[in-house]
């Protein structure tokens, strides 16, 4: 049998993490670039903080790839046993759902 069902009292769950815009070397240097564009100051901090305003909207106002690593943690710990088929958005709000 090809389908997942095989997988059905193995312990086994199916979920997606879907990360918003997050700081790896491509992006912190991108942004310090577009920094000198926008006027957002040096320091990553201030960066940062122009980027969540400016380019990547979300309401927490950070891009931390330590937060992304803490979802899967979760997924993968025994608190997530119930959790199957989700879609777990980490982004600090950039991509929820407007009324």
């Amino acid at each position: 049998m090809a389908s997942g069902r095989c997988l059905i009292g193995q312990g086994v769950t199916s979920n997606v993490v879907s990360p918003g815009a997050i700081r790896v070397p491509a992006v912190e240097a991108y942004l310090t670039a577009a920094s000198k564009h926008f006027g957002w100051g040096e320091s990553w901090e201030e960066i940062e903080r122009g980027a969540c305003r400016d380019m990547t909207p979300n309401d927490i106002g950070r891009l931390r790839p330590d937060e992304i690593a803490g979802a899967v943690g979760y997924l993968v710990s025994p608190y997530a046993d119930y959790v199957s088929g989700a879609m777990l958005h980490v982004d600090g709000g950039l991509n929820r759902s407007i009324p």
